[in-house]
């Protein structure tokens, strides 16, 4: 599992925040964290026709809005980030300089980093220590990890394709073409939202 962090902000929030023209932000000493914008819309979420990984629960398709702008990482986290904000680094800290993708984190530890890095921002954190929203995600300010809803939105960029912004599997990273490997991030194709 690949994790984005995103931060849902009003474009009050967005005015009153310092340096939020281009919102590179500066995370500790780990190096630029970029985002992108993503419009408020609507979207169809669920399967897609010719689907053949399609679950029970992700049928049928419906209409869903997402009524505010959220800003997404524009990789997906780094096992660079992850080493400089958290004070105990475990699996990953072998590659402490490493752009590749984190791996081998738990949802709560991914908690715990949207938390850290909500507060080296000034930012509200989002998530109690149990694993609950403090607020609904809308509200929060702070970074956090995206909802089913807004990762489906995030990963079709406005596209019905099988995968995020392609129906062939050779475009994206997986096992098979990887040699195992976990690769860079950026090195395939970009999805709409990418670009």
């Amino acid at each position: 599992m690949f994790v984005f962090i995103i931060s849902c902000l009003t474009e009050e929030d967005l005015a009153a925040w310092p340096g939020s023209a281009g919102r590179l932000l500066e995370v500790s000493d780990s190096g630029p964290f970029k985002e992108n914008k993503i419009e408020a819309g609507y979207f169809l979420q669920g399967c897609i026709r010719g689907d053949p990984d399609c679950e029970q629960d992700e049928s049928p398709r419906h209409k869903v809005h997402l009524s505010y702008h959220i800003w997404v990482s524009q990789t997906e986290i780094t096992q660079e980030l992850w080493n400089n904000v958290m004070e105990n680094p475990t699996s990953n800290e072998d590659n402490a300089d490493s752009y590749l993708p984190l791996v081998n984190v738990t949802w709560f530890e991914m908690m715990e980093l949207a938390n850290s890095l909500s507060e080296q921002e000034g930012l509200e954190p989002c998530f109690d220590y149990i694993g609950q929203y403090l607020t609904p995600p809308e509200d929060c300010s702070g970074y956090r990890l995206p909802t089913e809803a807004e990762w489906e939105y995030l990963s079709r960029a406005g596209e019905y394709e099988l995968y995020a912004g392609t129906s062939n599997s050779d475009d994206l990273w997986h096992i098979s073409n990887s040699e195992g490997s976990i690769q860079n991030s950026c090195l395939h194709n970009k999805n709409n939202y990418q670009k």
